[in-house]
């Protein structure tokens, strides 16, 4: 009579499962440390983006100089509804190149504040298009800037507005 050592069948099947185990397990937390990283990343800012970044960038002592030559006038704020019928806030205005030379970037911090005057949205903005069309010296240019999610703790008074970045043609 022969005999079957049943324990001998199972061993090999013993012996793969802590490996199965191991494997299911790396991935498992491969898949979730992906998923944390995409959740939680920030994508690189793209200056030429409207995506509302803050930009920053290091701005010449010639460009720093021209700044006294800009002005933004005629800023009003509205109201209208999107699509999506959400409310967004628009920001139209024109900015006025008195200078000499042409202007080929310009981007505008646009900054909300609350009741107790704290910053309650700041977002930077190119406002010469995309591609952007330069300015020469001595023309006006129309802007509009729409902010879809302004906070309810705005104080409903005219943001503060600031050139942010410049580039002139050399």
């Amino acid at each position: 009579m022969t005999d079957i050592d049943p324990i001998s069948d199972t061993s090999d099947e013993k012996q793969n499962r802590p490996i199965i185990t191991f494997v299911i397990a790396a991935v498992v937390v491969t898949a979730m440390s992906l998923s944390a990283w995409f959740l939680f990343h920030e994508p690189p800012q793209n200056r030429n983006s409207l995506n509302g970044a803050t930009i920053k960038v290091n701005i010449s002592q010639a460009e720093k100089d021209y700044l006294s030559k800009l002005f933004v006038k005629d800023i009003k704020l509205s109201r209208a509804e999107n699509f999506l019928h959400q409310e967004v806030t628009i920001l139209t205005g024109t900015i006025m190149n008195s200078g000499s030379q042409t202007v080929t970037e310009l981007d505008l911090a646009v900054q909300f504040s609350d009741q107790m005057d704290q910053v309650a949205l700041k977002e930077t903005r190119g406002i010469l298009g995309t591609p952007p069309v330069p300015i020469g010296p001595g023309q006006e240019r129309t802007f509009e800037i729409a902010f879809e999610h302004v906070p309810s703790s705005w104080n409903m008074q005219q943001p503060t507005i600031r050139v942010a970045h410049i580039t002139l043609r050399p």
